[in-house]
């Protein structure tokens, strides 16, 4: 090793003791107060510093801890900065002049308030005046100089807060990095980078905003050169709703946004470009990716505070909108734009739409174009617009439509007029009076060719809060539910055609996408509908469907199903549940049903099982019976099941998961009265049934002669309950279970005679329990009162009606019948067996 190589390793392992031991033995603490005074003359605000601390390594300079720097009170009480601890190193080349320059201006976990007085002055003017003002070389610069060079001030993981006046604002900028610095004469640049955030709620992916500048020295701050480019990427556009209006508005995309600005704050040369990426309403998925895009450019004074030759241009397809005119008020927002629509196509909206609408057909598409010239015009007392435009040729297609539906030429302009929305609003949460005067867009009335035999007038208007529209007019009952669903109307899965008479209104609101109110009158008239799961058309001979709040109400019903007429009413929802539930609310009459026409109509397979199969067979999983969810009441004048006749008959009907609950079930039979309710489960593998109820005067001649043969008289009055299950008659009886208490008056047998055969067996009561097991009825604790005394009845009858009796008197006198129904057969018993019971 040389002697020049030692000498220099010997001062720099000197340097390195000293920067090790002097340290602790400087008292830098006296310059605390030094310094800090220093700084506030050149911020002009007062600076406290809590200690200060002197290093050598790796750069000899100063570690200031909790730095403040106080803001002009006229502005401001709090402070426009605070530093956890800020880090100045010296230049060296300046201590060996005999003074000390700042290289490096080093902030950690800073914040800063930026005040904005409300006569739009802001706290850090006389800073940048100060620092524009004030003789400073380059920080660049390799040698130093009689001025000191300007240091390079950064910050890391800082906070940017803003203020209106004593107001601070929910808004700031978090995990900000900054620098400043001079890269020549009198020039100096800035660069930013923080992330969007809101102190009052949580909000993610705001993006990065990045902010680049320059500016040079002048006399007045207003009169600066400045170069600046700002660029947002990384944001969604939900959260940024979020973060500038408090709440999620429900938008999807990613936002980019680039801007520039040249030229002096008094007259600022702006030119900016955003976009959106896949855009699209939160609940919407699939389709074709959208980019929404524009340029605009204009020119902005922060003196006036306003941005003049204002230009956007937004691409849509073939045409383009384009807005042009002044923002005289940046914080009031007052403005006077001029928009021009030209030869905009309508597929573009259209686009936009299915974006932005639920319920809009995947494959719905238009042709047409739009041209419009509107002017928007807000100052502080009023907002206005005028102006209009029309479409041309304008058409929608889709395969709901089946047939295209033109439509034409349509013209809208603005005016202003009385708003009535239905449901919540802006407005009507700031004013109680129902209507409101205020500027809207009026479609005027147009013709829409429905397949009736006059067109359907349609017309509407757009407000800011909301919308309407209206149509009147004749339609093909099929035509109107194609067009309803291609316009996101939700309506009955119908196959239907017929007349329709419409009167009909759609209210909708902008915010939190309320679905559409549908108002208004359908008058149906000589309607064929086909209803999955019934094997016939629906023929609606007239009636009148209500439209309100997602339901349909039937009115003045007159229908035939088959050869069954009904009439009454129908409530049902426009479309079914996720789930399948469809909850229906009816009240139906018919004159007559009959169980065999409901069977050929519910069962149109296999006439050999019942209708009611249908709830659970597999045929049936697309069935309306299937989901039905149904509940209201039935009545008619005839119930025919097989041979039993009743009249007068009603219930109340609940349909839900497949079990089927009658109620009060109600009506005349045989010429008494029976009430009663029944169950009928058609869950399980097989349906089950269970009902219970009374009979009241049931005349035993009606019985009788239903069978085709009097073979009793009298009246039955009692009460029963059953059980039953299968899908056949012959599964129903044998699994039959039940059990009825009755009593039988002023009764004959017709057929049965007990003395030698001369008269019928005539009694003033019969009372007892009978049993329903295995297809037979068995009678107990019977007792028959006659004119010659009381017997005990014991017994059986079998399903083909045959007979098994036994008939004891109290004196021991007995008989025993056999045989059957029609011809039964007497015989007495000796005295000794007729003082035993039967025992069945």
């Amino acid at each position: 090793m040389s002697k020049g190589v030692r000498i220099r390793v010997a001062v720099v392992l000197g340097i390195a003791v000293l920067a090790v031991a002097l340290p602790p033995f400087i008292n830098v603490g006296r310059f605390r107060l030094r310094i800090a005074d220093s700084i506030s003359r050149a911020l002009g605000r007062q600076v406290t510093i809590g200690s200060v601390e002197l290093r050598l390594l790796p750069e000899p300079g100063f570690t200031l801890h909790n730095f403040v720097v106080a803001d002009d009170p006229t502005l401001s009480a709090e402070p426009m900065l605070r530093a956890e601890e800020v880090t100045a190193n010296l230049r060296l080349s300046s201590l060996w002049r005999g003074r000390l320059e700042i290289a490096r201006l080093s902030l950690t976990y800073p914040s800063l308030n930026l005040v904005r007085s409300p006569e739009g002055k802001f706290n850090l003017e006389t800073l940048l005046m100060r620092a524009s003002q004030t003789p400073s070389a380059p920080t660049t610069a390799s040698r130093a100089q009689a001025r000191p060079r300007f240091p390079y001030i950064e910050a890391d993981s800082g906070r940017i807060n803003f203020k209106a006046g004593v107001e601070k604002k929910v808004f700031s900028l978090i995990d900000t990095d900054f620098a400043l610095w001079s890269p020549g004469e009198d020039e100096w640049r800035m660069r930013l980078e923080g992330r969007p955030f809101r102190t009052d709620m949580p909000v993610n992916d705001t993006g990065t905003l990045t902010l680049e500048a320059s500016f040079r020295r002048a006399a007045k701050l207003s009169e600066t050169p400045v170069q600046m480019r700002l660029t947002l990427e990384g944001a969604q556009v939900g959260q940024l709703t979020k973060l500038l209006y408090g709440r999620d508005r429900g938008w999807r995309g990613a936002v980019h946004l680039r801007a520039q600005a040249s030229g002096k704050p008094s007259n600022l040369a702006l030119v900016a470009e955003g976009s959106v990426e896949d855009f699209r309403r939160f609940d919407i998925f699939g389709g074709d990716n959208i980019r929404l895009q524009t340029r605009c450019t204009g020119k902005l004074s922060t003196v006036r505070e306003n941005l003049t030759d204002v230009s956007c241009l937004f691409p849509l397809g073939d045409g383009a909108l384009e807005m042009r005119g002044d923002i005289n008020n940046l914080f009031r927002a007052d403005y006077d734009l001029a928009v021009t629509a030209r030869r905009v196509p309508i597929a573009a909206a259209v686009t936009i739409a299915k974006h932005s609408k639920k319920g809009l057909p995947e494959d719905l598409s238009a042709s047409g174009t739009i041209d419009a010239a509107i002017s928007f015009k807000r100052t502080s007392e009023e907002f206005s617009a005028n102006g209009g435009g029309s479409t041309e040729s304008f058409a929608l297609m889709s395969n709901v439509l089946q047939k295209d539906l033109s439509i034409g030429r349509v013209e809208f302009a603005f005016q202003r007029a009385a708003l009535e929305l239905s449901g919540p609003s802006r407005s009507s949460r700031r004013k109680s009076s129902p209507a409101q005067t205020a500027t809207r867009l009026d479609i005027l009335p147009f013709p829409v060719q429905m397949g009736g035999a006059v067109p359907v007038a349609a017309s509407a208007w757009i407000g800011r809060d909301g919308y309407v529209l209206e149509a009147r007019g004749d339609a093909d009952l099929q035509r109107l539910l194609q067009v309803g669903r291609t316009l996101g109307i939700q309506s009955p899965a119908l196959a239907a055609a017929g007349s329709a008479k419409i009167n009909v209104k759609v209210a909708g609101q902008w915010q939190q996408f309320v679905a559409p109110e549908v108002g208004g009158t359908i008058k149906l008239q000589d309607v064929r509908a086909e209803l999955a799961g019934i094997g016939v058309p629906v023929l609606i001979e007239s009636g009148t469907a209500n439209l309100a709040a997602g339901h349909v109400s039937l009115q003045n019903l007159s229908a035939d199903v088959g050869s069954l007429h009904l009439a009454g009413t129908v409530a049902f929802p426009r479309s079914c549940e996720k789930n399948g539930k469809c909850p229906v609310l009816f009240d139906i009459h018919a004159n007559t049903l009959d169980s065999g026409q409901l069977n050929m109509l519910l069962n149109p397979r296999t006439r050999k099982r019942p209708w009611y199969r249908l709830l659970t067979s597999r045929e049936a999983e697309n069935s309306v019976l299937a989901s039905l969810d149904a509940s209201g009441s039935i009545s008619a004048g005839t119930l025919k099941v097989r041979g039993l006749v009743a009249t007068k008959v009603s219930a109340h009907l609940d349909l839900n998961q497949q079990v089927a609950k009658f109620t009060n079930v109600r009506g005349e039979l045989f010429g008494g009265v029976h009430t009663g309710s029944l169950q009928a489960d058609f869950s399980g593998e097989k349906p089950s049934y269970s009902g219970s109820g009374a009979l009241t005067k049931v005349m035993m001649s009606h019985v009788s002669a239903a069978m085709k043969n009097g073979w009793a008289t009298g009246s039955v009055s009692g009460k029963y309950d059953f059980t039953a299950s299968g899908w056949s008659a012959p599964e129903l009886v044998s699994s039959a279970k039940g059990a009825a208490d009755f009593t039988w008056k002023d009764g004959t047998l017709k057929y049965v005679t007990l003395q030698d055969g001369k008269d019928s067996l005539h009694f003033t009561s019969y009372t007892g329990k009978v049993v329903l097991q295995d297809a037979t009825l068995k009678f107990d604790e019977s007792k028959l009162q006659t004119s010659s005394g009381i017997y005990e009845v014991s017994g059986k009858s079998s399903p083909d009606l045959k007979l098994e009796f036994t008939l004891t008197h109290s004196n021991g006198q007995g008989y025993k019948i056999s045989g059957s129904l029609m011809n039964p057969q007497v015989a007495a018993l000796p005295e000794k067996q007729a003082s035993v019971p039967l025992t069945q």
